[in-house]
């Protein structure tokens, strides 16, 4: 009885450090692509950072003509909202330099901009964000 429970505790710690390592996850940075299988073939410009695993996230942003990124959107089901003052908090991870520049601050501010946002109940979620003035997508979805 005793050998079956130390198995038992050996498997389960086993396994609780393969899901803790993210199934054999990892992560890619990629930057400057013209051209990606998922995004429509007028975007260009593609920055991409990707997490598999456990967690799978992808951070992007791409250049997009606007009437091609509603297309998209629509197709996605992503109601969008015209906003001013987003901040693009999720483009750090990205490792570019910031978007602007306000009173000495370089900051990553989309000052007039197309949005949405589905947040999951397990932090996971999708953000987006167009920039009317560049003409600029960025993206931040997780499944946690």
């Amino acid at each position: 009885m005793r050998k079956a429970i130390k198995k038992i505790g050996i498997c389960s710690l086993l396994t609780l450090g393969v899901l803790l390592s993210g199934c054999g996850g990892g992560s890619k940075t990629r930057h400057g692509l013209e051209k990606v299988d998922w995004l429509p073939s007028s975007a260009s410009k593609i920055n991409v950072f990707e997490t598999w695993g456990l967690a799978n996230t992808k951070i992007y942003e791409c250049s997009i003509p606007e009437k091609e990124f509603r297309t998209f959107a629509s197709q996605k089901n992503w109601p969008l909202v015209e906003t001013n003052d987003v901040y693009v908090i999720f483009r750090h991870v990205l490792r570019l330099e910031p978007l602007r520049t306000i009173n000495g601050a370089q900051i990553n501010l989309v000052p007039h901009a197309l949005f949405f946002e589905r947040k999951a109940k397990n932090g996971g979620g999708i953000t987006v964000v167009y920039d009317l003035e560049t003409k600029r997508l960025f993206v931040d979805s997780s499944n946690r």
